[in-house]
């Protein structure tokens, strides 16, 4: 028994294993180890065969029922592998668990996933999922990442909006660059970077805008990462 409901059974876990294993490739095991730095083990299954079985899991073991969902998202965290850690994220993507009550899943992954990869698919498919239907009860919780001694739970208040197109919020978007411009650690300039490059697809005068009054101040990877295509498309000169 934990906060997300009754413990799942083991045939999800076990059927998913298998299922991976069956795929598994050793060469692209040491590559995806070695490209996301994980001492974690690694089946080595590619994201095209990972979502085709966590597709067929679904329609085998999905239910109706939230607190169950999400105790089957937090169990198939709890395994070693990087691609249970995938699927655990798609798992906990399912509409029925897209609830607000779920922050506290998403942030314990966020934390507990301590790297780009794992920190990012969180925040850009379940928080930002959330931010869809349930915008004012995430909000709060964002700003307060935003300010959190822990840097991936900084980095997820920065990316979670990435993706999100004409519904991003800009205003708070720039709020937040700006919170976070001196921030030093690599991990946050590089997300300033993704998320002003994403949005500025969007907004481009407000991106430039932002980048102008910050010239000089703002790190040179996420200022060129952003002003890249705003230099191309003429809205910032060089």
């Amino acid at each position: 028994m934990n906060d997300f409901g009754q413990t799942p059974p083991m045939r999800l876990i076990e059927f998913l294993h298998a299922r991976f294993s069956a795929v598994a490739d050793p060469q692209r095991a040491v590559q995806m180890a070695a490209f996301t730095r994980t001492a974690l083990p690694v089946y080595g299954v590619s994201a095209a065969q990972q979502a085709m079985i966590v597709l067929s899991a679904k329609t085998e073991f999905g239910t109706d029922d939230a607190d169950l969902t999400w105790a089957q998202a937090r169990s198939l965290w709890s395994r070693p592998h990087r691609e249970m850690k995938y699927a655990a994220i798609e798992w906990a993507a399912q509409p029925i668990a897209l609830r607000p009550r779920a922050l506290t899943l998403h942030r314990h992954m966020i934390v507990d996933g301590a790297w780009s990869d794992l920190a990012d698919k969180v925040a850009q498919r379940l928080v930002g999922g959330l931010l869809t239907d349930f915008a004012p009860a995430v909000w709060p919780t964002l700003a307060q990442w935003a300010e959190h001694s822990n840097l991936w739970l900084r980095r997820a208040a920065l990316v979670a909006q990435v993706g999100r197109g004409e519904a991003t919020d800009g205003a708070w978007l720039i709020s937040q660059c700006t919170a976070l411009l001196d921030d030093g650690n690599f991990f946050i300039q590089e997300a300033i970077g993704v998320a002003l490059r994403d949005h500025g697809a969007v907004q481009p005068e407000l991106v430039a805008d932002f980048l102008r009054s910050v010239r000089g101040r703002l790190s040179r990877l996420p200022y060129e990462r952003a002003a890249r295509p705003l230099i191309e498309g003429g809205y910032l000169s060089r």
